[in-house]
């Protein structure tokens, strides 16, 4: 037997892949360190942790850290048989090399207990299910009674102030005793995985997905050719799958054969593999450009959404507006105006209303606002229509003027080095290339969001504050930047097949 522990995390990424288990285990100094957006999920998810702790006065924490894991283990054991106290949180509990941490073991005064795992998800997932089995096999074996296995997690129907059913509490305990044969043949299989002198041979596929990534991504897909298969749009719930058409050795997608079926966009992939010019529909590109009308506001929304909410009315993972930035151009050819918002962080202080008050000071009556991807904007702005009534009819005028930048990308022009994406850190460096998002010390919009939620979190000095600022300033000024660039390119590509529009005019 493998003298490695298997730990919960451990079991539950080798049911993902045996590879990630086994790097895991024996290389962990090759794994990608984890993204600014992931370290906030995990922060994330464990101030959700302790709100669940709370639940249960009394309650006793075992050291997760600066204490070994055998005092954590004998401290654990203890208090199950002393049996005293309401609850025991981060329980460790070990069986011959499998080895557990329990969120939370109520005791129910009886000789038994019940299992809490505590997820900051909405609803149950079905991974959910092989996790908690995993721990009633551990704890089982170690001889600790349960009675109930429970999973709790937050409902998102509860808003600010009223956090009363802020967590649901879901039954597993028929579903995790039903897996147990399961997880013991797959304790099994991994142990054997461990036990091994290499790592398995396991090919790239769907599990390379896992909503939380995988540290091993960059080390499996270092092979993967641009141009693959792999880049298919939206290719989903389809046979072959774009993962069985690439290892069937259809490496590219201009490998493709006709009796694979291909929608719109795959079929323009397609056609985009075999060259290296952009595949453009002027016609349709020209009419959407013309949809236009000045001036035009080039506008971009930053949000954070904690899974605890704080604001009034704000349900959990409410994405709420704390900055934007805008670029406006009068008129065709004008000089650009920049406008830019990010909110105070002061206690107190509602960084929607200000966020509302900012807006109206920028926006006039008439013109087109251009995002990239506007239903994100667009349901921000219903948000907020509802949350300040006051403010209803200027937020649904803004809402109705939207033009997306991106339907240009979704429908009328394609360039093989997007990759099967259309976001603008795609589309953008076909038109200026100098415009990286590389050189920049926020990167992509999880580093944004996890560098707002530090701002407006204590613990920051002036000069840190400040340099966080500056940097979500230059970030989310360039993607309104990039929009216009973006824009200004499209049109000089169709040229005098444009006819511009002031807003209510005819044009000319």
């Amino acid at each position: 037997m493998s003298k490695l522990q298997i730990t919960k995390s451990y079991y539950t990424a080798g049911v993902q892949c045996s590879k990630r288990l086994y790097l895991l285990a024996t290389q962990p100094e090759i794994a990608t360190a984890p993204s600014d957006d992931l370290r906030l999920r995990f922060s994330q998810g464990h101030n959700v942790g302790k709100l669940a702790q709370a639940r249960f006065q009394a309650g006793v924490l075992i050291a997760a850290s600066g204490a070994s894991i055998q005092e954590a283990l004998d401290t654990t054991i203890t208090l199950i048989r002393e049996c005293r106290v309401s609850a025991i949180f981060e329980a460790a509990i070990q069986h011959e090399n499998l080895l557990v941490r329990v969120d939370i073991l109520k005791n129910n005064f009886d000789g038994s207990w019940d299992l809490i795992e505590v997820k900051s998800t909405t609803e149950p997932k079905e991974e959910h299910l092989e996790d908690v089995a995993f721990q009633l096999l551990v704890l089982k074996s170690a001889g600790v009674k349960i009675k109930n296995v429970i999973l709790s997690h937050i409902n998102n129907r509860v808003s600010f102030p009223n956090l009363d059913n802020f967590f649901l509490d879901h039954d597993l305990t028929e579903s995790a005793i039903a897996a147990l044969p399961g997880v013991i043949l797959r304790v099994k299989s991994l142990i054997a995985v461990l036990e091994k002198d290499e790592a398995p041979d396991q090919k790239i596929g769907r599990q390379c997905s896992n909503p939380y990534g995988c540290e091993f991504k960059a080390k499996c897909w270092a092979e993967v050719p641009k141009g693959s298969t792999l880049e298919l749009y939206n290719y989903r719930k389809r046979k072959p799958t774009k993962f069985e058409l690439y290892h069937s050795g259809v490496t590219f997608i201009e490998d493709v054969k006709d009796e694979v079926e291909l929608t719109r966009f795959q079929q323009i992939q397609y056609l985009a593999s075999k060259t290296t010019e952009p595949i453009i529909d002027r016609v349709g590109l020209a009419n959407f450009l013309n949809e236009i009308q000045y001036p035009v506001y080039y506008f971009d929304f930053e949000t954070i959404a904690p899974p605890i909410p704080t604001l009034n009315g704000m349900r959990p993972y409410q994405r709420i507006p704390v900055q934007f930035s805008c670029h406006i151009q009068n008129a065709p050819g004008a000089p650009l105006k920049h406008h830019e918002f990010l909110a105070t962080g002061r206690e107190g202080e509602d960084p929607r209303s200000e966020c509302v008050i900012a807006m109206k000071k920028i926006f006039g009556p008439e013109g087109s606002i251009v995002a990239y991807h506007d239903d994100f904007e667009k349901s921000l702005i219903r948000e907020l229509a509802e949350q300040f009534s006051d403010s209803a009819d200027f937020l649904l005028d803004l809402e109705s003027r939207f033009w997306d930048l991106e339907d240009a990308f979704q429908q009328h022009f394609y360039h093989r080095d997007f990759g099967g994406s259309v976001s603008i850190k795609k589309v953008l460096p076909f038109f200026a290339p100098e415009m990286k998002y590389d050189n920049l010390a926020i990167k992509n919009g999880g580093q944004a969001q996890a560098q707002l939620v530090r701002l407006f979190s204590p613990g920051l000095n002036h000069p840190q504050r400040e340099e966080i600022r500056r940097d979500l300033l230059i970030y989310c000024g360039q993607d309104s930047m990039a929009m216009f660039v973006i824009h200004q390119n499209l049109i000089e590509l169709i040229g005098s097949n444009l006819l511009f529009l002031r807003a209510g005019g005819h044009g000319g």
